[in-house]
């Protein structure tokens, strides 16, 4: 019986790991915005925009990591991601 509340959870935690987008969605989100917007797209390194994101998300944990995500992943301008705290900014 003690069990039942440690399996709820971990099942809880793995909900929440599988509804958040990956650090490679993101960034490759945040290039697409630029490139869309006519901005220097190239300025945006992949590689280091994962790593921060990756980051982010073991620093400020799963909950905050998924607020953010879903914003960025729902922005369809550079205005609009600016609200969300960019993974790419830090």
């Amino acid at each position: 019986m003690q069990q039942l509340p440690k399996v709820l959870a971990l099942a809880a935690l793995l909900s929440l790991a599988a509804c958040a987008p990956s650090p490679e969605q993101l960034c490759d989100h945040v290039i697409e915005l630029s490139e869309s917007e006519d901005e220097d797209a190239a300025s945006i390194d992949r590689d280091d925009c994962i790593d921060t994101a990756e980051r982010k998300k073991q620093l400020h944990g799963m909950l905050k990591y998924k607020q953010e995500a879903r914003c960025i992943m729902d922005a369809e301008t550079r205005a609009e991601l600016g609200k969300c705290g960019s993974p790419s900014a830090d």
